[in-house]
């Protein structure tokens, strides 16, 4: 060929060129000297004093190039992260509106409360109207302080010794209602995890 490498660059020969029937060039013109390379863009020809500043500014442009085009797919890669994120923030969103929909509907009581402490940590409108207080207020409360106050101490070993069990233990259990009034309900524990914590999930039955 016409190209001759000198100093990592080319020099090159200008050529005009026309396609035939064959797809190939039939050279129609050519220069009669070659095209001497310009490695710094013509800064060769020019006399500035910051001449060598310059080419090693030049000679750096790959390198920041490159870490430009690595720091802008780590971007995007980023970017890309934080969708999906987003993404799981708002199927865990609905998964958890499903579920209290269907928390709501249910024509029992049900009542999520801590393993530990017995505190209620959620409950449904079915057990507020059979307790006659409000979600907000329920969620001070543990639930063996919503039996008659004699019978603490017994519904709360009967609801938290499931932590010693691994299957659903039925109890029978009085809560004080609107105006005092005492009801007698069954009570089906069962183990669950909420958000990597020991939770009692209590399906009760007013008797």
């Amino acid at each position: 060929g016409y190209e001759i490498f000198y100093r990592q660059h080319v020099i090159k020969p200008a050529l005009i060129g026309k396609v035939n029937r064959d797809l190939e060039f039939d050279l129609v013109w050519q220069h009669h000297q070659w095209i001497e390379p310009l490695p710094w863009l013509g800064l060769e020809e020019l006399g500035l004093t910051a001449k060598e500043m310059i080419q090693e500014a030049l000679a750096a442009f790959p390198e920041a190039l490159d870490f430009a085009s690595k720091l802008n797919e780590q971007v995007e890669k980023r970017k890309q992260a934080e969708m999906d994120l987003k993404k799981e923030k708002s199927a865990v969103k609905d998964i958890k509106a499903k579920y209290q929909a269907l928390l709501n509907a249910i024509p029992v009581g049900i009542v999520i409360v801590d393993a530990s402490t017995g505190m209620i940590h959620e409950c449904n409108p079915w057990f507020e109207d059979l307790i006659g207080k409000k979600r907000s207020i329920l969620k001070r409360q543990c639930i063996w302080e919503l039996a008659p106050v004699d019978q603490w101490d017994s519904t709360r070993r009967h609801l938290l010794d499931i932590n010693a069990l691994s299957d659903t233990v039925s109890r029978q259990v009085v809560f004080c209602g609107a105006g005092g009034k005492e009801t007698i309900c069954r009570i089906e524990n069962s183990k669950i995890k909420v958000n990597g914590k020991s939770m009692l999930q209590c399906i009760i039955h007013s008797t």
